[in-house]
């Protein structure tokens, strides 16, 4: 993927195309920073996920970012507001996903904090 190819020597990226690969590797209790998940896999996609870490992994679905390549659809603004994640509009700079894993490394410093 483009995205592993961009972060090689910079982060660690690591992909899943399916949602119960991706719970049961999140479940697993891997260190993870974000979760960039597409609005739609095979699966279910970014709603699915973020459904069922809602209820067995909470504190990992704050971690999630949803990403899309559709545009100026309203049922997208709509899955972002009801979610109360962000969304991440492909194609994307690098710099945009480093910016959203530097706002995610700051948030959990702020929550291991308190």
């Amino acid at each position: 993927m483009a995205l592993q190819r961009a972060a090689r020597g910079k982060v660690d990226v690591v992909v899943e195309t399916r949602i119960e690969p991706a719970l049961a590797r999140i479940a697993a209790g891997e260190p993870i920073d974000l979760i960039l998940c597409d609005v739609m896999m095979p699966d279910g996609g970014a709603a699915e996920l973020l459904d069922q870490l809602s209820i067995k992994l909470p504190d990992a679905a704050q971690r999630v970012t949803m990403s899309t390549d559709y545009s100026g659809d309203l049922k997208l603004e709509g899955l972002e507001r009801s979610r109360g994640r962000p969304l991440l509009h492909k194609p994307f700079e690098f710099a945009d996903f480093l910016s959203l894993l530097e706002s995610g490394e700051k948030s959990a410093d702020q929550e291991n904090r308190r």
